[in-house]
This record gives structure tokens, C-alpha cells and sequence, in this order.
């Protein structure tokens, strides 16, 4: 079977782009819609109904998942602090790169959104903006 491409189009990268520089200073809150449960052996199984996508998330992505759950979001600094308290033995530069991974992660897969003073972010709201871009400037 040969393998389909798939456009994506430059805008909708550069704003998703964007949007994750500033990642760090965000609050990172979960996306309510999401259904999911904790396995035994730690890991979180997820149901996307946006996505329609179900996903197994491993023991580490799944604490950092469950600590977005606060209904009042959990900044960068929240995860990183828990984390280091988690695994003390793993560089705190390490941990950073790592954290910032999973949760840019979890926000292009719509598992979670951010929010700042001024807004909620989701990536449905990033691509549909340039959609809603383009179409405008068909009219």
C-alpha cells in the first residue's frame, strides 16, 4: 500500500509554533472532554472524542497528565517542581527538556490547553483560526 501524504498547511505550523513559545508561561489546564483511567501499572488510558484517537500514556506522561487535572490549571514551574520531587536523581535541565516534550505534546494532541491572563488556547482553535483566515480572504 503505498503511503499518502499529507499537506499541512505552513501557516498552521507557524501559529502552532507560536503558541508554544510561550508554553512556559502558561497555565496548562486539561481538556474536560478527554475520558481516561489509570491502569495499575500506571499508565492512563485515553479516550479523544475530538481526535476520535485513543491513547496509552506511559507512567511518567500519565503523572504529568494528572497533575492538569487542577481545575485551576498547573503552570510549568507546578510540573517541574512535582517532578523533581518524583525523581530527584534525573538533571534539572534534563527534566525541563523532557517536561516541556510532554506537555507541547499533549497540547498538539488536544489532550490539553493552555491559558494565559487573556485566554484559553486548544489546537482546534489554532488550526480553525487559519482556516477562518483563509476563508475570509475568499470572500
Amino acid at each position: 500500500m503505498k503511503e499518502e501524504e499529507i499537506y499541512v498547511d505552513p501557516q498552521i505550523v507557524k501559529n502552532i509554533a507560536e503558541t508554544l513559545k510561550n508554553i512556559q508561561k502558561m497555565k496548562v489546564k486539561q481538556d474536560k472532554r478527554v475520558k481516561w483511567r489509570r491502569e495499575n501499572d500506571g499508565r492512563i488510558i485515553t479516550f479523544n472524542p475530538i481526535t476520535g484517537k485513543i491513547c496509552v500514556m506511559n507512567p511518567t506522561l500519565a503523572e504529568i497528565y494528572v497533575m492538569t487535572k487542577n481545575p485551576k490549571g498547573c503552570t510549568f514551574e507546578t510540573l517541574i517542581r512535582a517532578l523533581k520531587q518524583r525523581f530527584p536523581t534525573i538533571d534539572e535541565k534534563q527534566l525541563r527538556s523532557d517536561t516541556l516534550r510532554a506537555v507541547t505534546w499533549l497540547f498538539i494532541n488536544g489532550f490539553v490547553y493552555l491559558e494565559d491572563t487573556s485566554k484559553k488556547i486548544h489546537i482546534v482553535d489554532v488550526i480553525m483560526e487559519v482556516s477562518n483566515q483563509k476563508r475570509g480572504l475568499r470572500q
